[in-house]
């Protein structure tokens, strides 16, 4: 990441100027140079049991006794993780990996609903507030930092291969990574980190 923040050439390319906010190189920047206090708070995190590749292609729907009901597959990669980490990875990978067209604000205000329902279901008490601060973490933490693909940028052998690897056009690849960074660096602000 800190290559292609300082590689003037990449975010000169029309592409990149066209899909990221103008100020997004400079936030990004800021949260690199915050790193190391982004991983201590996803670390003083309280564990959970997580399935840890909760993505839309992982969690199917289903009704049953005439409810319906989401059931989780694939379960390869079940252990511990910071709290809120499975929302994070749905909604972050759902949105800016898979490109699924869905309001972000909407898709995560429903997550984090229906994950505090569920742990108050299960007699867990923790308030929204706490909740909203770990999803913020770990989604600055796991997933902001993400951006090399935009590396190939202006290189027609790069971009196919990058278009290849990822099934997608590289047009595309370069928005949900503008997409990410401008949900990322706004979801960072005024996020208490000690």
């Amino acid at each position: 990441m800190p290559a292609i923040l300082e590689a003037d050439d990449v975010w000169a390319q029309p592409i990149v100027v066209e899909l990221f906010d103008p100020g997004a190189r400079e936030a990004l920047r800021r949260l690199w140079g915050e790193r190391e206090r982004w991983w201590g708070a996803l670390d003083r995190l309280p564990l959970t049991l997580a399935h840890l590749d909760a993505f839309r292609g992982n969690l199917m729907s289903r009704t049953a006794r005439g409810q319906v009901e989401t059931v989780a597959i694939d379960w390869a990669f079940m252990g511990l993780a910071p709290l809120a980490a499975d929302v994070a990875t749905l909604v972050a990978a759902s949105l800016f990996y898979h490109g699924d067209p869905l309001d972000p604000q909407a898709v995560t205000s429903a997550c984090l609903a229906a994950t505090h329902d569920g742990l108050r279901d299960v007699g867990h008490r923790i308030s929204m507030h706490e909740l909203e601060r770990a999803y913020a973490i770990n989604v600055v933490a796991r997933w902001g930092f993400v951006i090399a693909p935009l590396r190939a940028a202006g290189d027609p052998a790069r971009e196919e291969n990058m278009e290849q690897r990822l099934r997608r056009p590289f047009r595309e690849i370069v928005r949900l990574i503008a997409e990410r960074a401008r949900y990322v660096c706004a979801l960072s602000r005024g996020v208490e980190l000690d």
